[in-house]
């Protein structure tokens, strides 16, 4: 487990080196589709909270009562049903490592987890984790709005 640990701890110090966390939200920032808190609906945030991390407001970008949740769920079951990650650990994910799946990928991902709350509030992360769009050319949800004449319908 250390071992793990070690690895995922280099992993997090080679991404982060690589393009620190400050240029990748400025980049993130930086996309036409950004959305503001101010601009993301209420309803949409407490879904999002609800579905994705329900002690998002709780924990510092890694929540272990659910790690410990999931794992014991996965060991039950004897097979992975969930992975455990916050909504922090998956904007990290999508900034970083949406190549790899692997446990030392998500040590990685919370190293940058924690890096993350340390810099930017809950609610400029949910700003993050609404612009985001991963390398896949996905739509992210902010794309899901209904524009019509000019206006943003959230």
């Amino acid at each position: 487990l250390a071992l793990i640990a070690g690895f995922g701890y280099m992993g997090y110090t080679h991404a982060i080196e690589n393009e620190p966390i400050e240029e990748k939200v400025f980049h993130l920032q930086n996309q036409l589709d950004y959305v503001s808190f101010e601009d993301i609906s209420p309803q949409y945030i407490n879904a999002l909270v609800a579905i994705e991390d329900q002690r998002f407001y709780k924990h510092g970008g890694v929540d272990y009562i659910a790690l410990i949740r999931i794992s014991i769920a996965n060991m039950m079951a004897k097979e992975i049903l969930g992975g455990g990650s916050t909504i922090t650990q998956q904007l990290a994910k999508n900034l970083y490592f949406m190549e790899s799946t692997s446990m030392t990928r998500k040590i990685s991902e919370a190293f940058v987890a924690f890096e993350l709350e340390k810099k930017y509030s809950k609610e400029e992360i949910l700003e993050f984790i609404d612009s985001q769009n991963d390398i896949q050319s996905k739509q992210s949800w902010s794309n899901c709005r209904i524009i019509y004449s000019g206006w943003k319908i959230i």
